[in-house]
């Protein structure tokens, strides 16, 4: 009597894939986080001030370690205000900031 090879075993299933990165902060390339400046300020700092509101954002904690992002908006003749919707995202990496000057 011929017998049959055991059956194959099933292919192993694939990884479980890995929750897909929230969408990096692009928008916000080339930006200033107003509060990281000294002393931190917000988006109604830059009224009277359109281009500097429009080259802004702010940051805001948020439940958890989370940080939220919301640009800085021109609104009306002399209003800056942040954008009602807020982003958690990462930021795209920045180049390491040059060495000290070495002293004399």
């Amino acid at each position: 009597k011929v017998s049959s090879p055991p059956p194959s075993p099933p292919p192993p299933s694939p990884p479980p894939s890995a929750p897909p990165s929230p969408p990096i902060c692009l928008w916000a390339d080339g930006l200033v986080n107003l509060r990281t400046l000294h002393p931190p300020l917000w988006c109604s700092n830059r009224s009277n001030d359109k281009a500097g509101c429009l080259r802004s954002f702010v940051s805001y904690a948020t439940a958890g370690s989370a940080v939220a992002y919301a640009p800085c908006t021109w609104q009306g003749s002399s209003t800056c205000r942040a954008a009602s919707e807020r982003w958690e995202c990462p930021f795209p990496a920045q180049p390491p900031p040059p060495p000290p000057p070495e002293p004399p």
